[in-house]
């Protein structure tokens, strides 16, 4: 039920955003910042730390379903040739341990928003 709340709670907030305005462009944004951001949000999935994001200053948030519905990230990959840029597209190859104790692999698309605050979306296709 938490998760399913989570998930709901999830969704309306990424249908909220994505039928908004666009965003503006953002001037200073540091590809090296966005590279890290996400690293940080991902390895703090893997290692089970995920509530440390939050203690953070400035705080991040992870927005993914997969984590949503309790998998757990067992390793990454980032495509080496992404482009860290503002509203730019990060492909990520997850290895997964779903609740069944299941190994699932995939492709996950992210977007990383660094002001006002650092949140990394998951935006599959």
């Amino acid at each position: 039920m938490k998760a399913l709340t989570s998930l709901a709670l999830n969704l309306a907030i990424y249908l909220a955003v994505g039928c908004s305005a666009p965003a503006p462009p953002q001037s200073n944004y540091d590809p090296r910042d966005a590279r890290d951001t996400l690293i940080t949000a991902l390895d703090a999935w893997q290692a089970d730390t995920l509530q440390q994001l939050a203690q953070q200053h400035p705080p991040l948030r992870l927005s993914d379903d997969d984590l949503i519905m309790g998998a757990k990230l067992e390793s990454y990959q980032l495509n080496p040739d992404a482009t860290f840029a503002p509203h730019q597209d990060v492909q990520v190859d997850l290895v997964l341990r779903d609740r069944q104790g299941t190994t699932i692999s995939r492709r996950a698309t992210y977007q990383i928003v660094l002001a006002p605050t650092r949140v990394i979306l998951r935006n599959d296709p």
